[in-house]
């Protein structure tokens, strides 16, 4: 077995030196061999190392933009880590996501190119985001059913790797489930401290690590949860003035400017015209998948109860994601807050792919998935036309040499549209 191993490794290894973006179209081909997994980590390092910032000079609320500008003015500056470190949960400088902060002025003492931050973005981000895609691969026994295919493209959808471009918030949330899905599903407590580091990543994960502890101490309620969830589904607004006024009174200092952005109405207001003016596939891809994860979970509930009180583990997982989707809905009313919905679709997505991979077949599922499939395949493709928009052209036809000699900032999306019209 080793001796084809071996070979196999390093023929891949040379294989995404010579062509990244056909390494990782060979690795899904091949997903279940033991070096598919890392194929797809390097690609995702190799889209940082060509990422293209997408009007990153006149862009202000571009993720993206305040990296590289918060990454190109440390590298000019003479600073050591303790000048860093002592910004940490300073009430006056605001630093609540360390890791980022760390990650930066560590490559900055190295380089002032940008893209070699997007590379080690990429390492971390694509380290994890591989590892929860092949958690649910290695753990579909002989092969992945046909009806789960889609299921798995989304899931790889949900939070792509282009996703970088915000690296604080969608890191956090790979870390998270990574953290997080092989507890409630095999019951690996050992693996609950990165469910803790996402915090680090991102303050805001002190919500979803909350309602995993509330989860903990309370046990499975799994019919008073999807109550719960198909209850938020009903709720329209908050009354974001209120709600700021709460948390002021109740949250420590350091972290209100934060929450007093998310719970502005002026910011509100500013989300919801960006939403208005959307093209009409931006606005229903997202309730596509929205409505197929909720009428798929309300199919298990209601035919698959026979397999939840036979399998425990499943039912704890199932029980968790209906308390996170439900506390998503409710944050979702607040600016921002929606994001957590990708939290909970990933959740949502893993469960429904392992009930279809382990269940017996159950026909209302089967026809719910007839009609899950095209809306499903809506999201895959506009996910990936949003995905493209920041994927530089030497990302699919270059490779890591040929990125090292020629800067090429042009976008796959560009070039799509300057020869085909896409």
């Amino acid at each position: 077995m080793s001796t084809k191993t071996n070979p196999q490794r390093k023929y891949s290894l040379i294989l995404f030196l010579i062509w990244p973006f056909f390494s990782m179209i060979y690795a899904i081909r091949n997903y279940r061999a033991i070096w598919a997994k890392d194929l797809v980590w390097f690609f995702v390092i190799f889209f940082g190392f060509t990422l293209t910032i997408i009007l990153a000079d006149s862009d202000e609320q571009s993720d993206g933009s305040r990296y590289r500008d918060k990454f190109v003015a440390m590298a000019g500056q003479q600073v050591s880590f303790d000048n860093v470190a002592i910004l940490f949960y300073d009430e006056e400088s605001q630093v609540l996501d360390v890791i980022e902060t760390i990650v930066i002025f560590t490559v900055s003492r190295f380089t002032d190119n940008y893209h070699v931050l997007f590379a080690v973005f990429g390492l971390i981000f694509g380290y994890f985001y591989s590892r929860n895609i092949w958690y649910l691969t290695d753990l579909a026994g002989k092969g992945i059913v046909t009806e789960n295919i889609p299921i798995i493209l989304t899931f790889a959808f949900v939070v792509g790797f282009w996703e970088i471009n915000g690296f604080r918030f969608w890191t956090a949330t790979h870390i998270f489930l990574f953290g997080t899905l092989p507890y409630l599903f095999e019951g690996k407590k050992n693996y609950l401290g990165f469910a803790v580091l996402a915090v680090f990543m991102h303050f805001s994960f002190i919500l979803p690590l909350l309602v995993l502890g509330f989860h903990i101490i309370t046990g499975k309620r799994t019919s008073v949860y999807f109550v719960l969830f198909v209850l938020t589904f009903f709720v329209k607004e908050l009354n974001l003035t209120q709600l700021g006024e709460y948390l002021t009174a109740n949250l420590p200092e350091i972290f209100l400017p934060r929450v007093k952005g998310y719970v502005n109405e002026e910011y509100a207001s500013g989300i919801s015209e960006i939403y208005a003016k959307a093209n009409w596939y931006v606005v229903y891809y997202q309730l596509a998948l929205k409505w197929s994860v909720v009428v798929l979970m309300a199919g298990i509930f209601f035919y698959g109860n026979a397999f939840l009180k036979a399998n425990k583990n499943f039912d704890r997982l199932f029980s968790y994601t209906l308390l996170l989707y439900s506390v998503a809905n409710i944050f979702s009313l607040i600016p921002s807050g929606g994001r957590f919905l990708s939290l909970a679709n990933l959740f949502a997505i893993a469960l429904i792919f392992f009930y279809l991979q382990y269940a017996p077949k159950i026909k209302s599922i089967r026809k719910l998935m007839f009609f899950a499939i095209p809306a499903l395949s809506l999201y895959v493709i506009v996910a990936l036309r949003i995905g493209i928009q920041a994927m530089g052209i030497l990302c699919v036809v270059g490779n890591p040499l040929l990125r090292i000699f020629i800067n090429a900032d042009v976008t796959v999306l560009e070039v799509l549209k300057e020869v085909f019209g896409f």
